[in-house]
């Protein structure tokens, strides 16, 4: 059964849970059987040897009933419920692993996720019968929303489902940098202001009907019914961390209320928590899951000592603050950055979202599904009402959106969050913001403000003059690398880019940030191919101005030296391809000093590398592989001119181009160079100063 979500126009990825029911497995036969007599094309034929294999005759263990989140560029998916045989590549979760970025191979183990992939051909079969009911609810409400012309429907959906896999990824971006991604969708926020709305029409009646009699009655029976409306919307939106947090403490009151037994509301906070991780161990994995109990933590750990609370006005007031002072660390030491705008710009979308939005959007659902079950008249009043309703919980989403859009306007994208800073400085952070939460004098709190300053603070690349420092980036089949001086920065090439974006947000920027300071001097752009040039586009945004240096502007041979470090351009003159005439960088300390060069060689062939060995130094240290190891790169001569001690792989795990090539690996073998793929030991880093020591990102990470 499928969960579809647009990334973009053209490529969708879907959240399968495979199956294997009867009729799918005949179907899938007989398409096998028809597929082997008369195969379209070559591939077709090839496919046919081995698909569609029902899962109990794979050799890879069983995934039936797991999830899998599969991609590709058919611009008609199926449908919910729809049966379909496919060809698809799968490996198992796995993802970059760079310094102060985003780990998606956790990502995909805490989702739940066997293995990710892209299917190569499919064939639809007869459409499902049996599709789950969480499911046939989802799709009867994104009708419902898709159908009414709304702006933003694909946001709304979000905040009914959880499924935030049809909001664009502008939009994300946009409540990311704004510190407002929490509302997007469905959140423990959400959760409670239905459940104090549900509390509220329910005791009343409950009150009329004759239990007033005994005053804790009505209060129980709406409570049980607040508790029940929790868990099912934990169950319909996925059982996500925030959601279930409301839930599970909902439950756990009713039953201290039921036994008569007083309790705080931090042992009621605590007890979920252990609860929660039980019953979902890997939901720990994912920050979400610390946020929403740290932000319910923070909130008590300001208010609790204040008692009696405060007013309800200043109170709502406070609590942001509370949560910008309390939270801002802790994203920075779970997440790696926070946003310095989310104060305002949750002061501007939170009352909207959750006076407005969410109140209109699910009352108009709710009046929507009566209007369909009745007829007559009244359906058609209730129809009007209703579609009344969601069209005001839109517009209170464009409002938000336009807010906070004229917010990060004023705000230079270079200064819109703070971070990246190591785990002892973040901790150190998170436990000044706890001191000036609480009720102590003026003199302790003004020096816990000195702590959150902390994060603010650029972390130094410790480099000493005349030296270098080297990091590739895990990028996967692609390539991008920082080179750090006492005082200057190099960008060589931007890493790969998609249809849906690059590399450069999530995996180089926090790269960049939390290992020296935030600036770039120049961007050096080995050849313009998509898997060098993907993130340029980005880095202009995000530094500007920005310098830069690239295959069209390459003077051969010109040098410049940093803090005593001497970098050379160099280009084979000649040549026509766009590989052959990549804009490579040679750089190496200055003499009296042991000289240690390194060598970046872009995308060069053999043909290149014959024109540009006259150029190049014998031995080098340090060498980034031309091409990232393909056969028609690292030719004999050129190995064994340069005889490089360290080897550097720019490779993706499980490439479909074989990088590196068994034949390029052994002819630095044979030179006795220590080699290293990206692909398996992450981001890679060695500096000039001790050029034994390499530090491999995925080692330290395990």
């Amino acid at each position: 059964m499928l969960d579809l979500r647009p990334r973009t126009y053209d490529r969708w990825a879907t959240d399968i849970r495979v199956g294997s029911s009867d009729q799918t497995k005949k179907q899938a036969e007989q398409l096998h059987s028809n597929l082997r007599d008369s195969p379209d094309s070559k591939a077709d034929a090839e496919s046919a040897k081995t698909w569609p294999r029902t899962v109990a005759e794979t050799e890879c263990p069983s995934l039936e009933g797991k999830r899998l989140l599969l991609s590709w560029t058919d611009k008609s998916p199926p449908r919910v419920g729809q049966s379909f045989a496919a060809t698809v590549k799968l490996r198992a979760p796995w993802g970059p692993a760079n310094p102060g970025a985003f780990d998606y191979e956790r990502w995909l183990i805490a989702a739940g996720f066997a293995g990710t992939g892209y299917v190569r051909q499919v064939h639809y079969l007869e459409e499902g019968v049996n599709v789950p009911g969480r499911r046939q609810w989802a799709r009867y409400l994104r009708t419902a929303l898709t159908e009414r012309g709304l702006v933003r429907a694909n946001v709304l959906q979000a905040l009914v489902t959880g499924d935030g896999g049809y909001v664009m990824p502008q939009l994300w971006e946009l409540y990311r940098l704004s510190g407002t991604i929490h509302l997007l969708v469905i959140s423990g926020l959400h959760v409670s202001v239905l459940s104090v709305m549900l509390f509220g029409l329910l005791l009343f009646p409950l009150r009329l009907i004759g239990l007033h009699r005994r005053r804790d009655i009505p209060a129980l029976g709406a409570g049980a019914a607040v508790c029940a409306g929790a868990l099912w919307i934990g169950w319909f939106t996925g059982a996500g961390s925030p959601v279930m947090r409301v839930a599970v403490m909902l439950m756990i009151m009713l039953v201290l209320k039921l036994i008569q037994r007083p309790s705080s509301i931090g042992y009621v906070l605590v007890l979920s928590m252990l609860i929660t991780s039980a019953a979902m161990p890997l939901q720990v994995f994912r920050s979400g899951f610390w946020l929403s109990y740290g932000a319910v933590a923070v909130l008590l750990f300001f208010f609790l000592p204040r008692r009696p609370a405060t007013p309800r006005l200043s109170g709502a007031i406070f609590a942001q603050m509370v949560l910008f002072v309390g939270l801002t660390p802790l994203a920075a030491l779970v997440i790696g950055e926070a946003a310095l705008v989310a104060l305002p710009g949750n002061y501007m979308a939170v009352p909207i979202l959750t006076l407005v939005t969410v109140p209109c959007l699910f009352v108009g659902l709710g009046i929507l599904g009566i209007s369909d079950v009745i007829s007559g008249a009244p359906s058609i009043l209730l129809a009007s009402i209703a579609n009344s309703m969601l069209h005001v919980a839109d517009f209170s989403v464009v409002l938000i959106e336009t807010l906070l859009t004229a917010l990060l306007e004023i705000v230079p994208k270079r200064s819109v969050s703070i971070g990246f800073a190591s785990p002892h400085v973040s901790a150190f952070a998170l436990i000044s913001g706890l001191i000036l939460l609480l009720p102590l004098s003026n003199y302790v709190r003004i020096g816990a403000c000195g702590g959150l300053l902390a994060l603010g603070l650029q972390v130094n690349a410790g480099v000493p003059r005349g030296e270098f420092c080297i990091r590739v980036v895990d990028v996967g089949q692609g390539s991008a690398a920082l080179v750090d001086t006492a005082h200057h920065r190099l960008l060589v090439d931007t890493g790969p880019g998609f249809d849906t974006g690059s590399l450069a947000r999530s995996q180089i920027l926090p790269v960049l940030r939390s290992t020296g300071k935030h600036d770039l001097d120049l961007v050096l752009l080995s050849h313009t191919d998509r898997d060098h040039a993907g993130g340029l586009v980005f880095f202009r945004d995000y530094f500007k101005p920005l310098s830069e240096l690239g295959p069209a502007i390459c003077p051969h041979g010109q040098s410049w030296r940093w803090d005593g470090v001497l970098f050379t351009t160099l280009q084979a003159e000649g040549l026509k391809t766009d590989n052959d005439r990549s804009c490579t960088l040679l750089v190496q300390t200055e003499e009296p000093k042991p000289r240690r060069s390194a060598f970046f060689s872009g995308d060069i062939s053999a043909l290149a590398e014959e024109v540009l060995l006259p150029n190049l130094p014998r031995p080098v240290v340090f060498l980034l592989v031309p091409h990232h190891g393909s056969k028609s790169s690292s030719s004999m001569a050129f190995v064994r001119q340069l005889a490089p001690e360290l080897v550097i792989h720019s490779a993706g795990r499980d490439n479909r181009y074989g990088h590196p090539h068994p034949r390029v690996v052994l002819r630095y073998q044979w030179e006795g160079a220590r080699q290293f793929n990206t692909a398996s030991s992450g981001a890679t880093q060695w500096c000039s100063d001790t050029p034994a020591d390499v530090q491999q990102h995925r080692r330290q990470a395990k």
